[in-house]
């Protein structure tokens, strides 16, 4: 029997340069959107699955490190991050 796994390749999804993934959520009503928090960059957003990543706290948080990530189920427009 051919094992699933054996078939699936490892890519760069982004973004280039974003540091190391602490924390990442996803949009419960969009399956191509998701945030990860980043342990040097603040907190990364993607509406096309992965494919273009935007900074959307530049200059916002006082420490950079993020420990945790979530999407508010009642209205995917409010991110809970944990620092």
């Amino acid at each position: 029997m051919p094992n699933f796994f054996d078939r699936l390749e490892w890519r760069n999804a982004g973004p280039y340069r974003g540091g190391r993934v602490a924390a990442v959520a996803g949009d419960p009503r969009d399956r191509n959107t998701f945030y990860f928090g980043s342990t040097g960059g603040g907190v990364w957003k993607t509406m096309d699955g992965g494919q273009y990543w935007e900074n959307t706290t530049d200059r916002f948080f006082k420490r950079a490190s993020v420990g945790a990530i979530a999407v508010a189920q009642a209205d995917p427009n409010v991110i809970y991050v944990g620092m």
